[in-house]
């Protein structure tokens, strides 16, 4: 166990927040001697695309931030799961989402994970709260894990035990990652950038995926 710090200010690299200083409370998080379990995050899917990205046009949602690997980079959303994730020994957090259009428009689809390897204290105008980042891989909906009987994501378990875990690991096994193709996409939907302000975020020369695949 170790408490969560980061080397750089307190911040979150948006137009929704402004850098200041902050106390958090000492989370305590475990990063090692991590168990084969997972937890369930939800996330919006943009209904104008065919792979599993945020929705950036509609909702101009921010999370779970691909780009960079982490989940509630940006801003806070559904913290208290997060918070539970870096407290507990699970080392996956499984993304899922409702498909909002196309062949599996309605159906429930585990798209994609971050295993869980670095924390870091974000601070908004308003609140703060806790990022998660680790190696990150996306799926596509035809390769998704089916979530079959799911009418409402609210009233989903959100713990996964270790084989629920390995069913889902094992799912993926022989899928292609296609996170470079849902940074790609994430661009064309928003090439102003209204879900991750590149030009202030000191990650975009170092290890933002969106950053770089931007410039290339």
């Amino acid at each position: 166990m170790s408490r969560c710090s980061s080397k750089e200010p307190c911040r979150a690299p948006t137009k929704r927040t402004r850098e200041v200083s902050c106390c958090h409370d000492d989370l305590m998080v475990r990063l090692t001697d991590l168990e084969d379990t997972g937890r369930l995050q939800y996330f919006f899917h943009c209904p104008d695309s065919p792979l599993p990205i945020r929705d950036v046009v509609y909702k101009k949602k921010t999370e779970p931030h691909i780009e960079i690997g982490a989940e509630n980079w940006c801003s806070s959303c559904l913290p208290k799961n997060i918070r539970e994730f870096l407290k507990g020994p699970e080392k996956y957090l499984f993304l899922f989402t409702r498909c909002a259009s196309g062949l599996h428009e309605g159906k429930y689809f585990v798209v994609g994970f971050i295993e869980k390897q670095d924390c870091q204290p974000m601070c908004g105008e308003k609140e703060t709260w806790y990022a998660v980042r680790g190696p990150t891989k996306v799926f596509s909906f035809n390769d998704g894990y089916p979530m079959p009987g799911v009418r409402n994501a609210r009233h989903l378990a959100c713990c996964l035990n270790a084989a629920e875990t390995a069913s889902i690991l094992k799912h993926f096994e022989d899928r292609r990652n296609i996170l470079k193709d849902c940074i790609e996409e994430i661009l064309r939907r928003d090439p102003a950038a209204h879900t991750c302000c590149v030009r202030n975020c000191s990650h975009r020369e170092t290890d933002c995926l969106r950053y770089r695949q931007g410039a290339s």
